[in-house]
């Protein structure tokens, strides 16, 4: 393997390894699972999409603890929703 293959694999590896206490697993009744990334704390951004006003919303942490969230913003032109 070239080194400039290796130094671009390492810095993925390294940018996997910063983002990943950042992800989180979102659950829906209706629509299942999906992920979004905790901006900070006590706010975690989303797909607008994969979320329903009417609906619990349970979300698991790096940590692994499951706790529920609200939504508490959403804009479909952007896809974006926000939890708290």
């Amino acid at each position: 393997m070239s080194k400039e293959l290796v130094e671009l694999s390492n810095a993925l590896a390294q940018a996997t390894d910063r983002a990943a206490g950042s992800v989180v697993a979102i659950h829906t009744e209706r629509r299942g699972s999906s992920s979004g990334i905790v901006w900070r704390s006590g706010v975690i951004v989303t797909s607008e999409h994969a979320l329903r006003r009417d609906e619990d919303i349970q979300v698991t942490l790096p940590n692994g603890r499951v706790v529920p969230a609200a939504l508490a913003g959403r804009d479909s032109a952007s896809d974006v929703a926000v939890l708290r």
